[in-house]
Protein backbone atom coordinates (compact mmCIF):
# COMPACT_ATOMS: atom_id res chain seq x y z
CA UNK A 1 0.00 0.00 0.00
CA UNK A 2 2.87 2.29 0.75
CA UNK A 3 4.38 1.96 -2.48
CA UNK A 4 1.78 2.73 -4.35
CA UNK A 5 1.03 5.86 -1.95
CA UNK A 6 4.78 6.93 -3.18
CA UNK A 7 3.87 5.63 -7.18
CA UNK A 8 0.80 7.72 -6.71
CA UNK A 9 2.63 11.02 -5.41
CA UNK A 10 5.38 10.49 -8.02
CA UNK A 11 2.43 10.90 -11.01
CA UNK A 12 0.65 14.13 -9.26
CA UNK A 13 4.28 15.57 -9.24
CA UNK A 14 4.85 14.38 -13.23
CA UNK A 15 1.35 16.14 -14.11
CA UNK A 16 1.06 18.57 -11.45
CA UNK A 17 0.19 21.26 -14.08
CA UNK A 18 -2.66 18.93 -15.01
CA UNK A 19 -3.98 18.80 -11.27
CA UNK A 20 -3.33 22.81 -10.58
CA UNK A 21 -5.88 23.20 -13.98
CA UNK A 22 -7.84 20.47 -12.84
CA UNK A 23 -8.78 22.22 -9.28
CA UNK A 24 -8.93 26.11 -10.42
CA UNK A 25 -10.22 25.22 -14.08
CA UNK A 26 -12.97 22.64 -15.50
CA UNK A 27 -12.51 19.04 -15.23
CA UNK A 28 -15.33 18.15 -17.49
CA UNK A 29 -15.09 19.39 -20.97
CA UNK A 30 -14.99 17.60 -24.37
CA UNK A 31 -11.61 15.62 -25.36
CA UNK A 32 -10.36 15.39 -28.96
CA UNK A 33 -9.51 11.42 -30.32
CA UNK A 34 -7.79 12.28 -33.79
CA UNK A 35 -9.50 15.52 -35.16
CA UNK A 36 -12.55 14.23 -33.81
CA UNK A 37 -14.32 15.62 -30.76
CA UNK A 38 -15.61 13.60 -27.78
CA UNK A 39 -18.19 14.71 -24.92
CA UNK A 40 -16.25 13.66 -21.53
CA UNK A 41 -19.02 11.53 -19.12
CA UNK A 42 -17.92 10.14 -16.23
CA UNK A 43 -18.67 5.96 -16.14
CA UNK A 44 -20.14 6.72 -19.55
CA UNK A 45 -16.99 5.38 -21.39
CA UNK A 46 -14.62 8.12 -20.06
CA UNK A 47 -11.96 5.97 -19.13
CA UNK A 48 -12.05 3.81 -22.96
CA UNK A 49 -11.66 6.64 -24.66
CA UNK A 50 -8.77 8.56 -22.26
CA UNK A 51 -7.28 5.37 -22.81
CA UNK A 52 -6.99 5.23 -26.77
CA UNK A 53 -6.31 9.41 -25.86
CA UNK A 54 -3.49 8.93 -23.74
CA UNK A 55 -1.21 7.06 -25.91
CA UNK A 56 0.04 10.16 -27.09
CA UNK A 57 1.45 11.09 -24.20
CA UNK A 58 4.77 11.33 -23.28
CA UNK A 59 4.56 11.72 -19.93
CA UNK A 60 2.01 8.72 -19.82
CA UNK A 61 4.21 6.59 -21.51
CA UNK A 62 7.24 7.33 -19.50
CA UNK A 63 4.89 6.26 -16.37
CA UNK A 64 3.71 3.25 -18.45
CA UNK A 65 7.51 2.17 -19.04
CA UNK A 66 9.08 3.33 -15.86
CA UNK A 67 6.62 3.45 -13.73
CA UNK A 68 4.36 0.38 -14.47
CA UNK A 69 1.32 2.53 -14.16
CA UNK A 70 -1.03 4.01 -16.70
CA UNK A 71 -2.35 7.24 -15.33
CA UNK A 72 -5.07 7.56 -18.01
CA UNK A 73 -7.11 10.72 -16.51
CA UNK A 74 -4.01 12.98 -15.79
CA UNK A 75 -2.75 12.55 -19.17
CA UNK A 76 -6.40 13.71 -20.95
CA UNK A 77 -7.54 17.05 -20.56
CA UNK A 78 -10.81 18.99 -21.47
CA UNK A 79 -9.40 21.06 -25.11
CA UNK A 80 -9.79 25.11 -24.49
CA UNK A 81 -11.05 25.87 -28.32
CA UNK A 82 -13.28 23.83 -30.70
CA UNK A 83 -12.81 24.45 -34.39
CA UNK A 84 -14.50 23.33 -37.39
CA UNK A 85 -13.84 20.51 -39.05
CA UNK A 86 -14.53 20.11 -42.45
CA UNK A 87 -17.06 23.37 -41.97
CA UNK A 88 -18.99 22.07 -39.49
CA UNK A 89 -18.53 21.35 -35.54
CA UNK A 90 -19.65 17.52 -34.67
CA UNK A 91 -19.22 16.65 -30.86
CA UNK A 92 -19.61 13.15 -30.07
CA UNK A 93 -21.40 12.04 -26.46
CA UNK A 94 -21.92 8.28 -25.92
CA UNK A 95 -24.92 7.92 -23.18
CA UNK A 96 -25.65 5.09 -20.83
CA UNK A 97 -28.79 3.97 -19.14
CA UNK A 98 -28.69 6.31 -16.06
CA UNK A 99 -29.73 3.33 -13.32
CA UNK A 100 -27.01 1.32 -15.07
CA UNK A 101 -24.55 4.28 -14.43
CA UNK A 102 -25.55 4.86 -10.97
CA UNK A 103 -25.06 1.49 -10.03
CA UNK A 104 -21.73 0.91 -11.63
CA UNK A 105 -20.44 3.93 -9.70
CA UNK A 106 -21.82 2.24 -6.05
CA UNK A 107 -20.00 -0.59 -7.47
CA UNK A 108 -16.81 1.01 -8.19
CA UNK A 109 -16.18 4.13 -5.86
CA UNK A 110 -18.75 2.84 -2.89
CA UNK A 111 -17.83 -0.55 -2.26
CA UNK A 112 -14.39 -0.34 -2.73
CA UNK A 113 -13.29 0.95 0.46
CA UNK A 114 -9.16 0.32 -0.62
CA UNK A 115 -9.56 3.23 -2.67
CA UNK A 116 -11.48 5.36 -0.38
CA UNK A 117 -11.04 3.99 2.99
CA UNK A 118 -12.64 7.16 4.32
CA UNK A 119 -15.98 6.86 2.49
CA UNK A 120 -16.86 7.79 -1.43
CA UNK A 121 -18.03 11.77 -1.48
CA UNK A 122 -20.66 12.56 -2.95
CA UNK A 123 -19.40 16.13 -3.33
CA UNK A 124 -16.92 17.36 -4.94
CA UNK A 125 -13.44 17.36 -3.15
CA UNK A 126 -12.80 20.75 -3.46
CA UNK A 127 -15.58 21.49 -1.74
CA UNK A 128 -15.21 19.08 1.10
CA UNK A 129 -15.93 22.53 3.59
CA UNK A 130 -19.48 22.20 2.65
CA UNK A 131 -20.32 18.78 3.89
CA UNK A 132 -20.85 20.04 7.60
CA UNK A 133 -23.38 22.66 6.54
CA UNK A 134 -26.00 19.52 5.50
CA UNK A 135 -27.97 17.57 7.25
CA UNK A 136 -28.26 14.93 5.03
CA UNK A 137 -25.34 11.96 4.72
CA UNK A 138 -22.41 13.32 2.33
CA UNK A 139 -20.26 9.82 2.53
CA UNK A 140 -20.63 6.69 1.69
CA UNK A 141 -19.21 3.43 2.53
CA UNK A 142 -19.10 -0.79 1.95
CA UNK A 143 -21.58 -0.90 4.82
CA UNK A 144 -23.73 1.54 2.61
CA UNK A 145 -26.67 -0.22 0.85
CA UNK A 146 -27.68 0.87 -2.72
CA UNK A 147 -30.80 1.77 -1.77
CA UNK A 148 -29.31 3.78 1.25
CA UNK A 149 -26.99 5.49 -1.59
CA UNK A 150 -29.73 6.49 -4.10
CA UNK A 151 -31.91 7.89 -1.14
CA UNK A 152 -28.79 10.25 -0.28
CA UNK A 153 -28.42 11.47 -3.41
CA UNK A 154 -32.21 12.41 -3.49
CA UNK A 155 -31.88 13.75 -0.16
CA UNK A 156 -29.22 15.86 -0.77
CA UNK A 157 -30.22 17.43 -3.91
CA UNK A 158 -33.48 18.72 -2.46
CA UNK A 159 -31.02 20.69 0.53
CA UNK A 160 -29.02 22.14 -2.41
CA UNK A 161 -32.02 23.42 -3.86
CA UNK A 162 -33.22 24.59 -0.35
CA UNK A 163 -30.08 26.30 0.21
CA UNK A 164 -29.74 27.70 -3.30
CA UNK A 165 -26.32 25.60 -4.71
CA UNK A 166 -26.02 24.18 -8.40
CA UNK A 167 -26.41 20.56 -9.07
CA UNK A 168 -22.30 20.70 -10.05
CA UNK A 169 -21.15 20.72 -6.30
CA UNK A 170 -21.91 16.48 -6.94
CA UNK A 171 -19.01 15.13 -7.56
CA UNK A 172 -19.19 14.88 -11.51
CA UNK A 173 -20.10 11.19 -11.36
CA UNK A 174 -23.29 11.85 -10.20
CA UNK A 175 -23.91 14.66 -12.51
CA UNK A 176 -26.61 13.83 -15.28
CA UNK A 177 -25.36 13.10 -18.45
CA UNK A 178 -28.01 16.09 -19.92
CA UNK A 179 -26.41 18.47 -17.38
CA UNK A 180 -23.02 17.99 -18.27
CA UNK A 181 -23.69 18.09 -22.13
CA UNK A 182 -25.24 21.67 -21.34
CA UNK A 183 -22.89 22.56 -18.80
CA UNK A 184 -20.33 22.74 -21.91
CA UNK A 185 -21.96 26.66 -22.84
CA UNK A 186 -20.03 27.99 -19.76
CA UNK A 187 -16.74 26.79 -21.48
CA UNK A 188 -16.75 27.04 -25.06
CA UNK A 189 -17.79 30.38 -26.59
CA UNK A 190 -19.20 29.00 -29.90
CA UNK A 191 -21.19 26.27 -28.19
CA UNK A 192 -24.30 27.11 -30.20
CA UNK A 193 -22.80 26.11 -33.14
CA UNK A 194 -22.24 22.50 -32.35
CA UNK A 195 -24.01 19.71 -33.14
CA UNK A 196 -24.58 16.60 -30.92
CA UNK A 197 -24.07 13.03 -32.61
CA UNK A 198 -25.18 10.93 -29.74
CA UNK A 199 -24.37 6.65 -29.62
CA UNK A 200 -25.39 4.39 -26.93
CA UNK A 201 -23.00 3.57 -24.96
CA UNK A 202 -23.04 -0.44 -26.42
CA UNK A 203 -22.20 1.17 -29.40
CA UNK A 204 -18.65 2.96 -27.94
CA UNK A 205 -15.72 0.19 -29.67
CA UNK A 206 -17.95 0.29 -33.09
CA UNK A 207 -17.82 4.34 -33.06
CA UNK A 208 -14.65 5.06 -31.56
CA UNK A 209 -12.78 2.55 -34.48
CA UNK A 210 -14.39 4.17 -36.90
CA UNK A 211 -13.64 7.65 -35.36
CA UNK A 212 -9.48 6.41 -35.08
CA UNK A 213 -9.41 4.34 -38.65
CA UNK A 214 -8.69 1.53 -36.23
CA UNK A 215 -10.34 -1.65 -34.65
CA UNK A 216 -11.05 -0.99 -30.76
CA UNK A 217 -11.64 -4.26 -28.72
CA UNK A 218 -11.84 -2.63 -25.01
CA UNK A 219 -14.09 -4.24 -21.84
CA UNK A 220 -16.34 -1.97 -20.95
CA UNK A 221 -17.25 -2.38 -17.43
CA UNK A 222 -21.16 -3.05 -17.29
CA UNK A 223 -23.61 -4.11 -14.28
CA UNK A 224 -22.96 -7.71 -13.71
CA UNK A 225 -25.74 -10.06 -15.11
CA UNK A 226 -25.51 -12.58 -12.16
CA UNK A 227 -27.02 -9.17 -10.02
CA UNK A 228 -29.98 -9.13 -12.75
CA UNK A 229 -32.29 -6.19 -12.23
CA UNK A 230 -32.32 -6.38 -8.23
CA UNK A 231 -30.77 -2.67 -8.35
CA UNK A 232 -33.72 -1.42 -10.03
CA UNK A 233 -36.00 -1.55 -7.01
CA UNK A 234 -33.91 0.09 -5.00
CA UNK A 235 -33.96 2.70 -7.82
CA UNK A 236 -37.56 2.55 -7.83
CA UNK A 237 -37.98 2.65 -4.01
CA UNK A 238 -35.53 5.96 -4.12
CA UNK A 239 -37.54 8.04 -6.98
CA UNK A 240 -33.63 8.50 -7.56
CA UNK A 241 -34.13 8.73 -11.79
CA UNK A 242 -37.56 10.48 -11.59
CA UNK A 243 -36.37 13.43 -9.36
CA UNK A 244 -32.78 13.49 -10.50
CA UNK A 245 -31.89 11.51 -13.76
CA UNK A 246 -35.45 11.94 -15.70
CA UNK A 247 -33.72 13.91 -18.79
CA UNK A 248 -31.03 11.23 -19.32
CA UNK A 249 -33.79 8.87 -19.00
CA UNK A 250 -35.79 10.11 -21.77
CA UNK A 251 -33.37 11.09 -24.04
CA UNK A 252 -31.62 7.41 -23.66
CA UNK A 253 -35.20 5.74 -24.52
CA UNK A 254 -35.26 8.14 -28.04
CA UNK A 255 -31.66 6.97 -28.96
CA UNK A 256 -32.78 3.09 -28.11
CA UNK A 257 -36.18 4.03 -30.38
CA UNK A 258 -34.04 5.75 -33.14
CA UNK A 259 -34.65 3.88 -36.22
CA UNK A 260 -30.76 5.26 -37.15
CA UNK A 261 -29.57 3.85 -34.47
CA UNK A 262 -28.10 7.87 -33.03
CA UNK A 263 -30.04 10.83 -32.20
CA UNK A 264 -28.10 14.80 -34.16
CA UNK A 265 -29.51 17.28 -31.69
CA UNK A 266 -28.39 21.32 -31.65
CA UNK A 267 -27.78 22.76 -28.21
CA UNK A 268 -31.07 24.68 -28.54
CA UNK A 269 -32.89 21.59 -29.06
CA UNK A 270 -30.99 19.59 -25.77
CA UNK A 271 -31.95 22.99 -23.64
CA UNK A 272 -35.65 23.31 -24.67
CA UNK A 273 -35.87 19.95 -24.44
CA UNK A 274 -38.44 18.92 -21.58
CA UNK A 275 -39.06 15.70 -19.64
Amino acid sequence: MEYKYILSQIVKLIFLDKYINRIFGRDLGIIRLNDNYIVDIPKSGSTTIKHLIAKRSKRYNFCKKYLKIKPKHPSVRPIKEIKPVNGEIKIFVFLRPPEERLYSLYNQKVLNYKTFPLGFSIIKKEKFYLTKRFISNTKYNKDNTFLEFCEGITELKSEFLNKGYELDLFDKHLIPQSEIILNLKKSYSNFNEFKFIIYPIDKLNEILGYLRGKRVKRKFNITKKDRGKNYLKDINISRVIEILYKKDQILYEKLKNSPEGFLEYSYSFLKDFSV
